[in-house]
């Protein structure tokens, strides 16, 4: 017996990246194109399925990122530069509390932007500044309309921000929203003497190895995988982007490097002092000896992971993501997961071989392992093919039943509408009793009895022409079968029927046409024998739609 197996078309898989760049004409360029992979994760990379959850601490970071101060006044502290300038010439002596301020906007975009600056002020000066007392007051009414609890406490302090967290050593400012088609987020150090707010976040204390890190490709092939989005836009966070991203292991030679190529950055952007960020990072970039040195700065952090030199994007995420899982501890070695996931195709495959039609000597295994692998599959089928069976006799079960459900529903609708057929023609023959009842004629109550003047001769004619009821059948035979039928169509019991028939008992609501006159004609005594009876009972027998025609005679 022949076994064999039916191999199913492999579908590759593929990941396709969009990349939108600015020409020169500023028309957004749009760049399409795609790599084949083995599988494809979460972020839609080529790497194993591990993800960034948010952390309250860097992985292995040398300094931590937090937000900048939250105001929260209203903006009566802030002012462009011409309104700095109309305040202090009101104000001179509040000069010495007018800080340069920046936040995303402001940074990339060198916008000049000042603030109030309060913190260390005495009660004395800020009354002898009533200008800056009016603004004050301005912000703790702010505050106090707030429907937020933590806002309206704040009202007690209204002289400083909400939120105070204003490094005293330079940092590095990074924008918490920057444009999708920049290869670089715009970054870079500030002075203690700027106050930054908490449209960004910084890092206190910052060196050159630091902003070369994050300034590099590596790092902004993470930020591109896993940041969170603002339309397309990127919304860098410290808990999810900062604190997973895996730094690579720090050496002095790897520091000292990375600090050369930083400063060369750092270098370039001093040659245009008069153009913002935004302008030097919009693609393409024209600014080619600032390009140049983020090349170098990119060469050198790819050399201090250990990463091939002109590996795509989306490798060099997957790599990202095999140090994360290390440093985090939810794989030991990912190296070891695509070995088995390899080990697992090949074996496959080998399973899907033909397994009769081998040769001993052209077995991909030992003669052991082949028959093992053969009464494996051999039992598998037999399992298979019995659940098969099972399920093809619980189909056949349902039909059966489905069949006799349709039966019983057909025989019920047939009984149904013969019901209906006999409770018709007994009101029908009823109502032919009333008219012939009492010599043919229909009775009328006395009240509603009115004098019959025939109209015209064809009138009276027809009244010379009105027969006598029928006189009945003395048949025993015909009555049963009669008061047999008429029960059944009732829904009664025979005995019941006779009962209300000999006037013993009162009839049930809706009992058609059972008088006192019916019961006349229906309980004849002696033969027990009825017009109705008969009438039906002859119907019956014969199968025709109309009773048989009535002679005249006496009741």
């Amino acid at each position: 017996m022949a076994l064999a197996f039916q191999v199913k078309r492999k579908v590759e898989k593929r990941i396709y990246e969009l990349r939108i760049e600015n020409g020169f004409d500023g028309e957004r360029i749009e760049k399409e194109k795609f790599s084949i992979v083995e599988r494809c994760n979460g972020y839609l990379v080529d790497a194993m399925d591990v993800y960034a959850t948010p952390r309250s601490s860097s992985l292995n970071a040398t300094g931590e990122m937090t937000n900048g101060n939250k105001p929260v006044e209203g903006g009566f502290f802030f002012f462009t530069p011409e309104e700095k300038n109309t305040f202090l010439e009101s104000e001179p002596a509040a000069a010495k509390f007018m800080k340069l301020v920046t936040g995303s906007e402001e940074y990339i975009n060198k916008v000049d932007r000042y603030c109030l600056w309060l913190v260390g002020i005495t009660p004395g000066e800020l009354r002898s500044m009533p200008y800056v007392k009016e603004r004050v007051d301005e912000v703790a009414q702010f505050r106090l309309a707030s429907s937020k609890l933590d806002t309206r406490k704040s009202a007690a302090r209204p002289t400083l921000f909400q939120q105070i967290r204003q490094p005293d050593k330079p940092y590095i400012i990074i924008p918490r929203v920057s444009s999708e088609t920049r290869r670089y987020i715009p970054m870079g150090f500030m002075s203690p003497d700027v106050i930054v707010t908490d449209s960004a976040q910084f890092i206190p204390d910052a060196t050159l190895y630091d902003f070369g890190i994050l300034i590099s490709s590596v790092h902004m092939a993470w930020v591109r995988a896993v940041c969170g989005r603002l339309e397309m836009r990127y919304r860098y966070s410290a808990k999810i982007v900062y604190n997973n991203f895996p730094w690579p292991e720090l050496t002095e030679d790897v520091r000292g490097k990375i600090e050369k190529t930083a400063q060369g950055i750092l270098d370039a952007r001093n040659n245009y002092l008069n153009d913002s960020l935004a302008d030097l990072y919009a693609e393409p970039m024209t600014a080619y000896d600032l390009k140049a040195a983020h090349e170098a700065n990119d060469a050198a952090v790819m050399e201090a992971y250990g990463f091939k030199k002109g590996m795509s994007e989306s490798e060099v995420v997957a790599k990202l993501f095999e140090l994360y899982a290390k440093l985090t501890g939810q794989i030991e070695d990912f190296a070891k997961e695509k070995s088995t996931l390899e080990h697992s195709r090949v074996a496959t495959q080998q399973v899907l071989i033909s397994l009769a039609d081998l040769k001993p000597e052209d077995r991909p295994v030992s003669s052991g392992q082949f028959h093992q692998v053969q009464e494996m599959m051999r039992s598998e089928f037999a399992n298979l093919k019995a659940q098969v069976t099972s399920v093809q006799t619980s189909v056949a079960n349902v039909s059966t039943e489905m069949q006799t459900v349709r039966t019983n529903v057909d025989k019920a609708a047939t009984t149904i509408e013969s019901v209906h057929t006999v409770v018709g023609t007994v009101k029908e023959h009823a109502e032919k009793l009333v008219a012939h009842a009492e010599g043919g004629k229909k009775s009328i109550p006395p009240q509603e009895a009115q004098p019959q003047q025939p109209s015209t001769a064809q009138g009276a004619q027809h009244e010379q022409k009105s027969k006598p009821p029928v006189k009945p059948r003395r048949s025993k035979q015909h009555y049963e079968i009669a008061v047999d039928v008429a029960a059944a169509a009732m829904g009664m019991s025979k005995r019941e029927l006779e009962r209300i028939l000999a006037g013993e008992i009162r009839p049930p609501d809706g009992f058609p046409g059972l008088d006192s006159r019916i019961r006349f004609e229906l309980w004849v005594p002696g033969y027990r024998a009825s017009k109705l009876g008969l009438i039906t009972a002859k119907k019956m027998a014969k199968g025709s739609g109309k009773p048989p025609p009535e002679k005249p005679g006496r009741a």
